[in-house]
């Protein structure tokens, strides 16, 4: 394994710089796009909450075989919320839950434009909102999850280096050479340098 930087999950596995919701779709509009009839596209979403789940059961198929540790050490409940501000946002987002609510991976969703039950769930956000004009709405689910793709990356990484695995870190590939080793059949062979800063 080759990676350029000094360590394993340093870009976009690292927790700094990706969304530990899980990518469940709970609270990720842009899988939920508006078509031009008003209509709200539900698929994408059903498909990528499908996708973690299955995701989901496979972290828990290595946590009992021991390839990665006890999952509170990368994977923690905690709701996932939506909120949206204006009439034709609201509008939206209640269609969205509409939609979305009579599919069985979304039926524990919550909907709520009640700024008494949005500050229950969430009181910073609503500190200055309680007694505003413009109107808003929230969507929660109680079931949701935060994962640290960094604690998982560097996890998976470490049972790989125990199963003898060479991970070659401040490594950068700058150059790829295809040669035949058979009938049909071709191996790819990498020359790496290391960073000048490495």
């Amino acid at each position: 394994m080759i990676e350029r930087l000094s360590d394993v999950a340093q870009e976009s596995s690292n927790a700094w710089n990706n969304a530990g919701t899980g990518h469940a779709a709970l609270c990720e509009l842009n899988y939920t796009p508006e078509s031009p009839d008003g209509s709200v596209e539900i698929d994408k979403a059903i498909s990528i909450n499908e996708q973690f789940q299955l995701s989901r059961q496979f972290w828990s198929s290595l946590v009992e075989k021991g390839v990665i540790n006890e999952p509170d050490t990368f994977i923690n409940a905690i709701p996932h919320m939506t909120f949206v501000r204006g009439e034709t946002n609201v509008a939206y987002l209640k269609k969205r839950y509409e939609k979305l609510v009579q599919q069985v991976l979304f039926a524990d969703m919550e909907y709520s434009e009640d700024s008494r039950v949005i500050n229950t769930w969430a009181p910073l956000l609503m500190q200055r909102r309680l007694k505003a004009d413009e109107p808003f709405a929230a969507t929660r689910v109680v079931g949701g999850t935060d994962v640290d793709f960094g604690a998982l990356t560097r996890q998976l990484f470490d049972h790989l280096r125990s199963e003898g695995v060479q991970v070659r870190t401040d490594t950068e590939v700058r150059n790829l050479k295809r040669s035949a080793t058979g009938p049909g059949r071709s191996s790819t062979a990498a020359r790496s340098a290391a960073r000048p800063d490495g």
